[in-house]
């Protein structure tokens, strides 16, 4: 729930900068993460564990900024997204087959969501679980990583509409509409 929430709080940017003529090619910078964050708290270890996929370790989304969200949510939910920050990002921190999902606002410390679950890989395919491998997935994505970049694409989703607004109008804006970075 609080990923929407967020998410709904990303969209009152959309329809700020919507009624605004003024405009920046200049995009927020991604605050550096000196280390990944955890559950426990916002550090890492200094050394991470070898990855048994390419897909686990810790990734971080770029900035996003009303405009982006505009070119990601189709414009009949817009009016749904309400909420005060001005830049977004999430971050992921896939190992030990738990996903933890980061959010960022406004360049601030990093919050665990409650989108968290376990995961399996098969592949070049994830899928995210509420509770134990095998259950009802959450979601599941194609994955691919070229260098530093982890890009998914959305497979599955099971969960329902919240604020009127499909779930997978969030997915997109989240996990879609711009790829990851490896951190740490």
């Amino acid at each position: 729930m609080k990923r929407r929430l967020i998410l709904v709080a990303v969209g009152a940017l959309v329809l700020a900068a919507c009624g605004s003529s003024k405009g920046s090619s200049t995009r927020p910078t991604t605050p550096a993460l000196a280390s990944p964050p955890t559950a426990a708290d916002t550090t890492a270890p200094a050394t991470s564990p070898t990855p048994a996929s390419p897909v686990e370790g810790y990734w971080l989304s770029s900035v996003l900024t009303p405009d982006d969200a505009r070119a990601a949510v189709p414009k009949k939910y817009w009016g749904t997204f309400v909420g005060g920050w001005k830049t977004f990002q999430y971050g992921l921190k896939i190992e030990d087959s738990y996903w933890t999902e980061f959010d960022i606002r406004d360049g601030g410390t990093p919050i665990p969501s409650d989108y968290g679950g376990t995961y399996t890989i098969s592949g070049n395919k994830i899928t995210r679980f509420r509770g134990p491998p095998g259950g009802q997935p959450e979601d599941a994505f194609e994955w691919q990583v070229e260098g530093d970049q982890l890009v998914l694409t959305l497979l599955l989703d099971t969960d329902g509409p919240s604020y009127g607004v499909p779930d997978h109008v969030y997915m997109h804006l989240i996990y879609e509409s711009h790829p990851f970075t490896r951190q740490g």
